[in-house]
């Protein structure tokens, strides 16, 4: 087996997280701690789940020159939806312009630059003349927009391309350009973003910012809240989030951007009592409780809406919801037939919380008797 098939799938100083650890160097540390904790539970949050399905569907089509919507049926991709089918597309457009040699997923480890310099890459092209090395990261998320100019992911996987031993004749001249294609979030530069580089901007900048920094996290225990944060797991057990919750909690004045890391903090308590609560954890223990999402009511399948109700049903280009229609003469009736309230998942509330408590349902009350299946 090669070295790199010894290596975990994850880089404590990856790419993805290089903005923390590069701004934070303590917090790889604090993660390590964290980690090796016998309670640890690993978050698998929707947005991560769908970011990979999404990453493995690009994938997967570009390794068979096929397009997205001719994955539909596979059985590994049991939840796509025409949302990622239409990003996943967008990207697929993009990268299928670009000249030279392609290769995806690429895995990169540079071991004389550093032990921990590995992870992989979404999609690589080299110009054959050697003009241009073109590295294109897909970012599914939606919540957080990511800019492409100067992006340490994107220049980590930059020089893990041109750092090895058998690429560092590249000559330093040679450009790098680098993009984000990001569909499903919007920037007032377009869902796709290029920054160009050289390849001696890169060999420099990997000897004199990325090494010290990852350096560094051996031995520096300091602490600093930025945006880099957002999703880093150790905040509940971070330093640096308690001196400035006490301080908050005090009364001392905080400022703008401490506020914003204060709402992370809290963001991140609702996520882990979200957590514990899916889990089974008693609402006593956790100290709030699971209640049902607001939901607004919807038609059943087929209901004869416009059968009954005519012009009068449509405002004025759709359909009337059942609350507007209920206002129509004969409407209650006809909503209480064909209407019903669909589930809308879960959120935390306080035990206070004059909602009920959501009962979560077992396995077996799920789908019945195990033997039965057996």
């Amino acid at each position: 087996m090669s070295e790199q098939g010894l290596l975990p799938e994850h880089s404590p100083l990856g790419a993805s997280s290089a903005e923390r650890w590069m701004n934070c160097p303590g917090s790889v540390t604090l993660i390590a701690a964290l980690k090796s904790s016998p309670d640890y539970v690993e978050d698998d949050p929707d947005y991560r789940r769908d970011g990979t399905q999404a990453h493995e569907l690009a994938a997967f089509c570009l390794e068979r020159d096929i397009d997205a919507w001719m994955a539909a049926d596979e059985a590994q991709f049991p939840d796509l939806t025409a949302d990622m089918l239409g990003a996943v597309q967008e990207y697929l457009d993009f990268v299928r312009l670009l000249p030279g040699r392609r290769e995806v997923e690429v895995r990169v480890h540079v071991p004389d630059f550093h032990p921990q310099f590995f992870g992989t890459l979404d999609c690589v092209h080299v110009d054959e003349p050697g003009e241009c090395i073109y590295i294109t990261d897909y970012k599914h998320g939606v919540g957080v927009v990511v800019d492409a100019e100067d992006n340490p992911q994107l220049k980590y996987y930059a020089y893990g391309c041109i750092g090895s031993a058998e690429n560092y004749f590249v000559l330093d001249e040679i450009k790098v350009k680098l993009t984000i294609v990001q569909p499903r979030a919007y920037h007032p530069d377009g869902t796709i973003r290029t920054w160009e580089t050289t390849v001696g901007e890169i060999r420099r900048w990997a000897e004199e910012e990325l090494r010290p920094a990852m350096d560094a996290t051996k031995d520096v225990d300091y602490l600093a809240l930025g945006q880099w944060c957002r999703f880093c797991p150790a905040k509940l057990v971070c330093p640096a989030y308690e001196g400035l919750a006490q301080k908050a909690m005090l009364g001392h004045p905080v400022s703008y951007d401490e506020a914003q890391q204060l709402k992370m903090l809290v963001r991140a308590v609702e996520d882990r009592a979200y957590a514990d609560l899916m889990a089974g954890k008693p609402a006593e223990e956790v100290g709030a409780k699971l209640v049902a999402k607001r939901s607004d009511r919807v038609w059943k399948e087929n209901a004869p809406v416009v059968d009954r109700f005519g012009e009068d049903a449509w405002k004025p280009k759709e359909l009337l919801s059942p609350a507007g229609l209920e206002k129509l003469p004969g409407g209650k009736m006809f909503v209480a037939e064909y209407a019903y309230q669909p589930e809308n998942g879960y959120r935390v509330a306080s035990l206070s919380d004059k909602k009920a408590a959501v009962k979560l349902k077992t396995l077996e009350e799920k789908y019945g008797d195990p033997a039965q299946y057996a």
